[in-house]
């Protein structure tokens, strides 16, 4: 019996682990089996409510503590700084040493010079202009044996107002007031239609145009528009040419077999009758720059009134006389392909000629025309050619006429060289006495503030000719020119 209830319970036990063993494999068998499920969620258990008795207590409140709150800088406006004024000048310094090369070959010139000029721009478009020159030559009183008094008392030192004068700019009106220059004429080398301001002419002709012409007092109001403009003078107190000074190289008044001394105070009594007016209008027409222009002022060169102060020797004093002119012409530039033409053309009306005719010294009014043409070209490289041709005449035939009126012919040439070092030649002729007047110039600008220069100023002809009356002057110079400023 013990033998057989061991044997079941080994049967019992085999075919629970059978069982068993069989379960655990079955998801092998099926491997397309679908996944157990999750088991669903069990709800949570309710909360025991409160007893009826028991408050409800109010639910706790998040208390957020306030922002800090930083305020916000206000803008500082600050205004702009207003525009200051510009502030521009510029100072030439001029130191020249010359010869004469026939007669006496002594000391020509030794003069130095110094010219400043200040301007002021203001943001109102109003600008300010201040500048003078003064000038410093020891060749005078050092050569006192060739020049007279009057020469080293005039030409020895001087100190001159340049232009001093107040400007306004803005949209159509141009307006500048007190000591100015104004130029009208274009053509090169000599005065023309250049009629507004008085010249130098104390040393010859002159190099520099700009620095010849005498600044005079005056207003000047100008209306541009887009293609055209007019243009208002009104000078109330006239200046006059300088001439030069009896005594001086280019002193040429004589009067044969008499003595003369020149009485000239280069001034008018100020005056409110002693004013000048002019007016010139400009248009572009076709490619033409054109003017017109008419002036009413004293002549710019004095006649003069004669005085007998003996008879043996005989002399006379010239007492300068100032006489009242008008003046209209016309000028006008174009481009002619390579060529730049330039033409003007003026009348003289009412003028005074000095006269010296069997033995009596006058003055006889007439009319002057004046023509001139130009043609400078430009067309071939680092060259520079320009070729004058000037007519001048008056209305009658006045014999015994102490400056005659003469037709010239003039050129130029000016050639460029390596770092912009320039050789130039002017030539002008007088057909009709055959008298020449020749320049030679080597410029060499060692930097933007220092230039030399190297010349030579040559009058040709009889002693009778225009130019010729003048051969003693000729001279070689040599002079160093400083730039500073803007």
């Amino acid at each position: 019996m013990l033998a057989l209830a061991v044997v079941l319970s080994l049967f019992a036990t085999g075919a629970s682990a059978a069982q068993v063993k069989g379960t655990a494999r079955a998801p092998q068998q099926n491997s397309k089996a679908k996944p157990k499920a999750k088991p669903a969620p069990q709800p949570k258990p309710a909360l025991a409510s409160k007893p009826a008795h028991v408050a409800e207590e109010p639910a706790a409140k998040l208390v957020v503590p306030p922002a800090r709150l930083v305020p916000r800088p206000e803008p500082v406006y600050r205004p702009a700084p207003a525009p200051r004024p510009t502030w521009q000048y510029k100072l030439r310094v001029d130191g020249e040493a010359g010869w004469h090369l026939f007669g006496r070959q002594d000391l020509a010139t030794h003069r130095y010079s110094a010219e400043f000029e200040q301007r002021v721009a203001f943001p109102s478009r109003w600008t300010l202009v201040a500048g003078g020159r003064g000038v410093v030559d020891g060749a005078y009183a050092m050569n006192s044996g060739r020049y007279s008094g009057a020469v080293v008392r005039d030409e020895s030192s001087e100190f001159l107002l340049r232009d001093l004068y107040a400007q306004f700019k803005g949209g159509s009106l141009f307006l500048r007031v007190g000591n100015q220059q104004v130029v009208w004429g274009e053509t090169f080398g000599f005065f023309y239609a250049d009629i507004v301001n008085p010249k130098d002419l104390r040393t010859g002709v002159p190099r520099d145009l700009a620095s010849a012409r005498i600044p005079v007092p005056m207003v000047n109001a100008k209306l541009i528009g887009s293609s055209n403009s007019i243009q208002f003078l009104y000078i109330p107190y006239p200046l006059f040419n300088r001439l030069p000074n009896q005594g001086g190289d280019f002193f040429t008044a004589r009067v044969p077999g008499v003595s003369l001394t020149v009485d000239d105070p280069r001034k008018l009594p100020f005056s409110l009758g002693n004013w000048e007016a002019g007016v010139r209008g400009t248009q572009l027409v076709g490619g033409v720059d054109l003017s017109v222009f008419f002036l009413k002022s004293f002549d710019r060169q004095p006649n003069f009134r004669a005085e007998l102060t003996s008879l043996v020797p005989p002399a006379l004093t010239l007492k300068a006389v100032r006489n009242r002119v008008q003046t209209a012409g016309i000028t006008a530039t174009m481009d002619i392909a390579s060529v730049l033409v330039r033409l003007e053309a003026l009348q003289i009306f009412d003028r005074r000629f000095d006269v010296f005719d069997g033995g009596v010294y006058r003055s006889v009014k007439s009319k002057e025309t004046i023509a001139v043409l130009e043609a400078d070209y430009g067309g071939l490289k680092n060259w520079r050619f320009a070729l004058q041709g000037a007519y001048d005449a008056i209305s009658e035939d006045i014999p015994g006429l102490l400056s005659p009126r003469r037709h010239s012919m003039s050129a130029q040439v000016t050639r460029t060289l390596a770092n912009e070092q320039t050789l130039e030649a002017l030539w002008a002729h007088i057909p009709s006495d055959k008298s020449s007047f020749v320049r030679f110039a080597y410029v060499n600008p060692f930097s933007n503030s220092l230039e030399l220069r190297l010349g030579t100023d040559l009058f040709l002809g009889n002693a009778a000719s225009q130019y010729g009356s003048l051969r003693e002057a000729s001279r070689g110079t040599l002079s160093l020119r400083v730039f500073l400023g803007g």
